[in-house]
């Protein structure tokens, strides 16, 4: 063992984490591990992982490192790896003590209660740059002082999020010269920020909270804020004119650039994504290019190179051109925008950079691991960002498993196999995030990727970039270039829209646990290894990681076999994808969800065998008035795309069997449109008639080019879902004649649905008023004096229009007799719903109710053993 020596490269078997060596002797090999900087990050990211999801404490984390130290530890009894597994459990300890001690840390010195709404001024320094969208400026406020019932305290630690709304266009337009580093003092209304309403849905109290908000301020008017310019150098007023730089480079692109085309390169170029067309964003989502707007790697790669290729013209030493290209990065990723990706990859450069000057650290790996740490240790909650992880896992994964795909993908020219590996290995990491998160995928990403990223990256995004650089010099010659991106940008627009044409493409696919997550990657990394004959474990001939004797030694010696280990990877590759792709498969439970959509119903059913049924789509109300176009904001707010949607999906709803509208007001059809335009739906019910207006006629338009078959609901029609679900029509009464007819008062029609499903009533009363609810409760009596076996009462009542005074009578609840009610209503309307009246009324029916303003979602889960029901908030 005195002489050792690196085996030569055919014996040495150099893997990606571990390498051997053996004895010059022949002796008995070790195993070494690489990469301890990639290990020690492994540790870090696992300690603040756990913290973040669970709360067990140090208790946790001193069984979990030790574990992580054991399992090191029993690879080999080698010094350098019991040193690498000492740092690497000392790191998941500390990273998990960090974020602990970060996280307690983030709380709000404002002592106002949870639900409060305070009328307060607010003083302090405009921290983020304002942003208008219509009638609504937006930024963050650092606040020195709060004034509040009379009294004046001091906050230096808090941040509140301002909405600030105005009432006049010249107000906006006044409003224009806001920038970040100003002072203001604010004059509104706090409140907590909402949290998520519904299961799954999206948590604006948790999001804020991550960025260290507890608190939004609404104020009304130009008259409420008060600003005045600073003087000071802090560094909200330095990055106030990072911000003008960077605006007015936007200016330059949009006037060499017509529509969508400058929203786009502003996008490209600089990160301004406020300008993407929303239409053009979407089909870009829809085939898995939205990537492509991220700011990353290869941006910076091309500014330092480009940097460096012009200190290289002049006479300057080569560490000199290299401490200037550092000192440049950190000047790059302001002007982008600095989001986590140009950040990761502005890290990368600047420690590569350094790296070369001292000629150190040359491993991309390391690189990576050390720019991983650097800003975790800065921002713990970089965790939970999707742009960060994605960027970093995408990263990883190409350094690791490109040269894997490589020995698979047999292709004589070397840039075109690493083009096709690169690809598809990108998109098999990028996979369990983008379902995790956007729960779609279209397999038209795989060549959407390897035609349309190289043609942005190599040529639209370097043209743009000297196009707009060369205007401040050579205007003529920018024009020029700008032309020809324009060209080449439209071009890849026509094929972005061909491919988000092809629907079929696109697959749904319902959030997975963490949990699958991991075993996708580790199935996936195992299965290219064994293909490529690359295991970090050996290759059968020699000893393992410590498994040295008898049986143990057997087996592994059998699964380093490629003939048994390709398969058995494979298999449980596909197993992860089977599960996530129909993770309820095998499920029995029922599920209906009275979804919080504000002012308007959503209702979503899973039947027992998995059939899924939708019961409108809630709506935006809008009141706009002739003149008052500038109130309109770029990409509003709308419920269906917004909330159904996403809902929908992150439930796994891959197709809608049956899609139900119970009448043509906006507030139960306005989100359908959405539902869709982005869903698969088999047939369409509704109440035989027809309203006038945009709403409802842009829904059938799309409906009938999707060749949806359109059913009219009437009393008596039964359709019977699944073994265990039968849905049956109470109201309306058939109409005379086959025609379609417009009917402006909707609610009088409205689809009345009794569900039963594992023995359980649910009645869904649609809009109904008190002559509708009379003559179903007529029909119910006369029901049950012919059949007296049918049941007496119902289990659960959605109540009719929202709780309104005109509905739920107390025939109607004698009639039904209703367990639970249930009141799908806004918060803070403008109708007054529920009607106290009517809350009163079920009170004293002793009717448990649930509201979804105060309840947040509704959900009942059903099995033949029992049910239960649950809310997504607590009153």
């Amino acid at each position: 063992m005195k002489h050792m020596r690196r085996l030569p490269i055919l014996d040495r078997r150099r893997r990606f984490f571990v390498y051997r060596r053996r004895s010059a002797e022949g002796g008995e090999d070790r195993m070494h591990i690489r990469r301890p900087l990639l290990w020690i990050c492994v540790g870090w990211l696992g300690g603040m992982t756990i913290a973040s999801r669970f709360d067990a404490g140090w208790i946790a984390f001193g069984g979990l490192t030790t574990a992580l130290f054991v399992l090191l530890w029993a690879g080999t009894h080698h010094r350098r790896n019991v040193l690498t597994a000492c740092a690497v459990a000392a790191a998941f300890a500390i990273g998990g003590g960090w974020f602990e001690r970060y996280d307690a840390s983030n709380t709000t010195a404002i002592p106002f209660p949870d639900k409060a709404e305070e009328d307060v001024v607010l003083s302090g320094v405009i921290r983020t740059k304002p942003e208008t969208d219509g009638d609504r400026a937006t930024f963050d406020l650092k606040v020195e002082r709060m004034t509040a019932r009379g009294q004046t305290a001091a906050l230096p630690k808090e941040v509140v999020k301002v909405y600030v709304y105005f009432e006049t266009e010249e107000e906006r337009n006044r409003a224009a010269g806001w920038a970040r580093g100003d002072r203001a003092t604010v004059t509104g209304t706090i409140r907590r920020p909402l949290p998520a309403v519904n299961f799954g849905g999206f948590d604006y109290r948790e999001y804020l909270r991550r960025q260290h908000i507890h608190w939004t301020a609404t104020a009304e008017g130009l008259a409420s804020v008060e600003r005045f310019e600073a003087a000071d150098w802090s560094v909200p007023r330095v990055l106030s004119y990072v911000d003008r730089v960077r605006d007015g480079m936007g200016a330059r692109i949009a006037a060499a650039y017509d529509e969508p085309v400058a929203g786009f390169m502003k996008g490209l170029v600089l990160g301004i994504r406020e300008d993407l067309d929303p239409a053009k964003y979407q089909a870009f989502s829809q085939v898995g290019l939205t990537h492509i707007l991220a700011i990353s790697g290869l941006n910076v790669a091309i500014y330092v190179g480009a940097i460096l290729w012009l200190l290289g013209r002049l006479p300057l030493t080569r560490e000199t051109r290299l401490v200037a290209a550092i000192a440049a990065v950190p000047v790059y990723v302001l002007l982008t925008g600095a989001s986590p990706s140009v950040v990761r990859a502005g890290i990368m450069a600047m420690i590569a950079l350094y790296a070369a000057r001292r000629r150190l650290l040359k491993d991309g790996m390391n690189v990576l691991a050390a720019a991983a740490l650097v800003m975790l240790a800065w921002n713990p909650y970089f965790l939970y960002d999707v742009s960060f992880q994605l960027s970093f896992a995408v990263t990883a994964g190409i350094m690791l498993g490109t040269p894997l795909m490589n020995r698979l993908v047999r292709i004589d020219r070397p840039a075109l196999q690493s083009a096709v590996s690169v690809t598809v290995i990108a998109q098999c990491i990028s996979f369990p995030l983008t379902v995790a998160y956007f729960n779609a995928f279209s397999v038209l990403s795989f060549p959407a990727n390897f035609v349309i990223v190289p043609l942005f990256s190599l040529g639209i995004m370097p043209l743009g970039s000297i196009a707009m650089l060369l205007s401040y010099l050579w205007p003529g010659g920018a024009g020029a270039l700008a032309y020809v991106a324009e060209l080449l940008t439209s071009l890849s627009f026509r094929l972005v829209t061909w491919m988000s044409g092809y629907d079929d493409a696109s697959s749904i696919w319902a959030t997975p646990p963490l949990w699958w997550i991991g075993v996708y990657y580790a199935s996936l990394f195992t299965l290219l290894a064994a293909a490529a004959d690359k295991l970090p474990f050996g290759n059968g001939r020699g000893p393992g990681l410590g498994f040295e004797r008898g049986v143990l030694e057997r087996l592994t010696a059998i699964f380093r076999r490629r003939t048994v280990l390709v398969p058995a990877c494979a298999a449980a590759y596909a197993g992860a994808l089977l599960y996530a792709y129909a993770p309820n498969a095998f499920d029995r439970t029922a599920v209906v969800s009275f979804l919080d959509v504000g002012q308007g119903d959503a209702i979503y059913i899973r039947t027992p065998y998995g059939k899924h049924i939708v019961i409108d789509g809630g709506g935006t109300v809008r009141f706009g008035k002739p003149g008052e176009e500038w109130r309109l904001r770029k990409d509003p707010f709308e419920v269906g795309a917004d909330v159904v949607v996403p809902l929908l999906r992150k439930r796994g709803v891959q197709r809608i069997d049956a899609l139900l509208m119970s009448h043509g007001d906006a507030d139960h059809i306005g989100g359908l449109r959405a539902v869709v335009d982005s869903i698969p739906v088999k047939r369409v019910f509704f109440n035989g008639t027809a309203k006038e207006g945009e709403t409802s006629e842009a829904l059938f338009r799309a409906i009938v080019a999707k060749r949806i078959p359109l059913t009219a609901a009437y009393e008596g029609m039964i359709v019977r879902a699944d073994p265990a679900t039968e849905l049956r029509i109470l109201y309306p009464k058939p109409s005379e004649g086959t025609e379609l007819f417009v009917l402006d008062d909707q609610n009088e029609r409205s689809v009345v649905l009794l569900m039963k499903v594992y023995e359980k009533t649910f009645l869904f009363a649609g809009d109904i008023g008190a002559a509708e609810e009379a003559a179903i409760a007529e029909a119910l009596r006369s029901e049950r004096a012919a059949f007296p076996s049918s049941p007496s009462g119902i289990d659960v009542l959605k109540v009719a229009h929202h709780g309104s005074k005109t509905s739920t009578t107390e025939a109607w609840l004698e009639a039904t007799k209703p367990s639970i009610a249930v009141v799908s209503a806004g918060r803070n309307n403008v109708y007054g719903h529920p009607h106290p009246t009517v809350m009163e009324r079920l009170r004293e029916a002793g009717i448990v109710t649930f509201r979804t303003d105060r309840h947040g979602e509704v959900q009942f889960r059903i099995t033949p053993e029992g049910w239960e029901a649950r809310t997504k908030l607590t009153p």
